[in-house]
């Protein structure tokens, strides 16, 4: 029987069409310094296209950088964090948040790996008594189960956090994936239910590197 993990990047192969089209690029001249170049320019508006609203995109080479450089715009000092026990920051990504940003993450067990509001009513209420500054909700699409959030329960976790003038970042490092599963663009899943902040993530999607 074929293995239902769920496996990351270290379990797979970079793209074949990836491969060539390094292998393409790196034969022209280079036209620009880091980030200055044609094929960066390209990527900002593919992106800046899947939105109506204006973006800023900001590269890195992992997605545990994506996170702490987009958290690192979102915290305030002695901020505290909010998501789902088994969401990518609290499990696989080595303290990086917490070292790197001096946030306090708070997480709470999901049956499916999902944040919903009445979970982080029961987070909040649970640690009421030590006066915490929550700042910023992280939830993962798809979460480290495989699930999926809906459009719908991606706006509810916005609305919770809005409401306490708190904002949502969402860790898309396999965003590709949710997009497929539900048919729905980038718009309709994160700008429409107010998402502040995207990692989009390249390397799981067949990648060599970058998100």
């Amino acid at each position: 029987m074929a293995s239902r993990a769920f496996r990351g990047e270290i379990w797979t192969n970079v793209h074949p069409y990836i491969l060539d089209a390094i292998v393409k690029a790196n034969a022209e001249e280079v036209d620009g310094c880091a980030g200055g170049d044609k094929y960066t320019a390209k990527a900002t508006e593919l992106l800046a296209r899947e939105f109506d609203g204006k973006i800023s995109v900001f590269y890195t080479i992992s997605g545990t950088a994506a996170n702490v450089l987009a958290l690192k715009c979102m915290l305030s000092a002695y901020s505290t964090i909010l998501c789902a026990t088994q969401t990518h920051i609290n499990c696989y990504e080595c303290g990086a948040t917490e070292y790197n940003l001096g946030a306090k993450i708070l997480a709470i067990d999901s049956p499916d790996g999902k944040l919903t509001p009445a979970l982080l009513d029961t987070l909040t209420a649970r640690n009421a008594k030590y006066h915490y500054r929550h700042t910023t909700v992280v939830i993962t699409q798809p979460t480290e189960f495989g699930t999926v959030y809906t459009s719908e329960e991606i706006k509810a976790v916005c609305d919770w956090a809005h409401e306490k003038n708190m904002s949502v970042l969402v860790d898309g490092a396999r965003i590709g994936s949710a997009v497929a599963a539900t048919g729905e663009s980038l718009k309709e899943m994160i700008e429409k239910p107010g998402v502040d902040a995207l990692t989009f993530g390249g390397t799981k999607a067949g990648a060599m590197m970058g998100e």
